[in-house]
């Protein structure tokens, strides 16, 4: 893998390069001589795209905030414009135009980078896709309800603490409805949540909603949803396993067998329980975990 401060160095200096070379060029040769010195040197969408993949998968400090900076250059170099309030709509370097690939790293930093604020971040990447006219994919949303997923704490006040848990899920909510709205829109298999959709989901629920009966329906209508998808994984149950009650367990994977569940919870695996629970998760297993 991609050393981050190795990648940012190779960036930097790629910029620099290509900055200078440009000044030169421009002072010593005429419109003729061609360019192709400078623009070997430029740094492309890939390369940057690349660079935040590293920063994203880093643990280094801030590192949601240099993936949006570096986010911020590619999006400039494809608006042509430094000023978000001025050129919209110039049209700039076509070379430049971010990809789906691209905002999941960004996404992926804003996951991995746990601060307040980086759930609301992760949500108005959507717009800004939507500026720049890339569809948003499965990656996108999957990341999205991760990066929502957890709470960080900005205030000791239990009544603030309550209402923003409540907005964070809402953020999850939104994106797990939209990616599910993809099943009525299409029959294929690559459409709509999988496993890892429904892992991220049941982690929002179990993290930011209390221990009451309205939890208690999201998670049994979420688990119903994803046997009947055929998506169940070992990953979700290990979850349920962890943070629910035993009983509660119990039940929701009993509810689709007539042997119900006869040892211990720990010990169970996917492979245990239905098999049209599990299916479809072979087929789609690498598609939440990359972009």
């Amino acid at each position: 893998s991609l050393q981050p401060a190795r990648a940012l160095g190779l960036l930097e200096l790629m910029e620099d390069l290509s900055s200078s070379s440009a000044l030169l060029s421009s002072a010593t040769y005429s419109s003729s001589s061609g360019g192709d010195g400078v623009e070997s040197l430029q740094p492309d969408m890939i390369i940057y795209s690349t660079v935040i993949d590293a920063i994203a998968r880093s643990g280094m400090v801030d590192s949601s905030c240099l993936a949006l900076h570096l986010l911020d250059k590619i999006e400039c170099a494809y608006l042509n414009t430094r000023d978000a309030d001025v050129g919209r709509g110039i049209e700039g370097d076509e070379a430049m135009k971010p990809s789906a690939k691209t905002y999941s790293c960004v996404l992926l930093a804003l996951a991995n980078d746990r601060k307040a604020g980086n759930d609301q971040k992760a949500w108005d990447i959507l717009d800004r896709m939507k500026e720049v006219g890339v569809q948003p994919n499965a990656f996108t949303y999957n990341y999205i309800i991760n990066c929502a997923s957890y709470f960080v704490p900005s205030d000791d006040d239990v009544e603030i603490r309550r209402r923003k848990k409540m907005e964070t899920f809402k953020i999850a909510l939104a994106s797990f409805q939209r990616l599910r709205r993809c099943i009525t829109t299409t029959t294929t298999l690559d459409a709509g949540p999988d496993s890892f959709t429904y892992a991220f989901f049941l982690k929002a629920c179990l993290n930011l909603l209390p221990p009451d009966d309205t939890r208690r329906n999201v998670v049994r209508q979420t688990v119903g949803e994803c046997c009947e998808r055929g998506v169940m994984s070992d990953q979700i149950l290990r979850r349920l396993v962890r943070r629910l009650p035993e009983g509660e367990v119990i039940d929701l994977l009993s509810c689709g067998s007539s042997d119900g569940i006869g040892v211990n919870l720990k010990m169970v695996k996917v492979a245990d329980l239905a098999p049209d629970w599990s299916r479809n998760v072979w087929k789609k297993k690498k598609r939440g975990g990359s972009r």
